[in-house]
């Protein structure tokens, strides 16, 4: 399912004295059925020495986090993450608190961040390269015939530029939003 790897406090272990013996054990025990965290001064020390747990545990211990490790084919592809977090929520509906709510961070969330800020971005970029456009064609040809038609000229020289990057599957990013705002 794109999973390989999770991380939790409930599966991190570290060397502990137990008696007068050192052995690995979970950092969050487990005794009848009930997860118990470590002491303020252990969980420090663990903070310190694996800087991880700042991202699995907040400093208020009100807030966890999971760390899941996906297949490298599927890190970049946003569609297998939010599956994933699809289930996850689900599971968390099921066996967490009431109440209880999840995010996902990593580089597909963040590629789709971006990809959505560019569009927003060539949005109004375009927008406003168009109303610059019908300002100064109105104020030099001081026609508005001859300016709804150098208008429709532009808006053809764009939907062709768009079925081209289509055509060539060249996507719409921060550099080739620019060339819409060349062309007006």
């Amino acid at each position: 399912d794109g999973v390989v790897e999770v991380f939790s406090l409930t599966n991190l272990r570290i060397y502990q004295k137990q008696g007068e013996n050192l052995s690995n054990q979970l950092v969050v025990a487990n005794k009848d059925d009930q997860l118990v965290f470590p002491d303020e001064v252990t969980l420090e020390k663990v903070r310190k020495a694996i800087p991880l747990v700042d991202l699995l545990i907040s400093q208020d211990q009100k807030t966890i986090g999971l760390i899941f490790r996906i297949d490298d084919e599927l890190k970049f592809e946003h569609k297998a993450n939010s599956e994933i977090l699809g289930k996850v929520k689900d599971l968390i509906k099921a066996l967490g608190p009431v109440g209880a709510d999840c995010r996902m961070v990593g580089q597909a969330e963040l590629r789709q961040a971006i990809l959505k800020y560019t569009l927003k971005t060539a949005l109004i970029f375009g927008v406003l390269c168009t109303l610059i456009c019908v300002a100064v064609t109105g104020y030099v040809f001081r026609n508005i015939t001859v300016t709804i038609v150098t208008m429709a000229i532009l808006g053809l020289c764009v939907l062709w530029v768009l079925g081209i990057m289509a055509v060539l599957r060249v996507p719409i990013n921060a550099t080739t939003s620019l060339s819409f705002g060349l062309i007006l």
